[in-house]
């Protein structure tokens, strides 16, 4: 699978060889779990507004965000044996707004959904993630 540059033409061997190739990958992503999901193109759109803060405690890289081969959003370790499961978008990100509302009340109030990302960058180093998603460890600039 490439990353968005296949064409649904390339996919199913440029008009020769089998044309259902597309219907069976699909079939067998939709086995896939969301620990390990098959990724089918790498996200580039601003919805991951974590994007640059997450990184793997058990690897110390940094995080990225992913469309699984299902449509769902997700950041996820791309160092093969990693340990730590990938994390659905949504969640976290839900998760580390409303930790920000906490903390920054007044400031959060005014902060449209679009600048998010640049409101959190202002304020956080890092979020280190650990094997349970749900550990995260906020590093604030002072």
């Amino acid at each position: 699978m490439g990353y968005g540059r296949d064409s649904p033409a390339t996919m199913r061997g440029g008009g020769r060889g089998r044309p259902d190739l597309r219907a069976e990958i699909d079939q067998l992503s939709e086995v896939v779990t969301v620990q390990r999901p098959i990724v089918t193109r790498p996200a580039t759109n601003h919805y991951y507004f974590l994007r640059g803060l997450l990184r793997c405690r058990p690897c110390g890289e940094l995080l990225v965000p992913a469309f699984s081969s299902c449509g769902r959003r997700l950041y996820g370790c791309l160092r093969p044996g990693c340990p730590r499961p990938w994390l659905p978008a949504g969640e976290t990100e839900d998760q580390v707004w409303t930790r920000f509302q906490l903390l920054n009340e007044s400031a959060a109030r005014d902060v449209p959904p679009a600048g998010r990302q640049e409101a959190l960058a202002a304020v956080l180093n890092e979020i280190v993630v650990g094997v349970p998603g749900s550990e995260l460890t906020y590093d604030w600039r002072d």
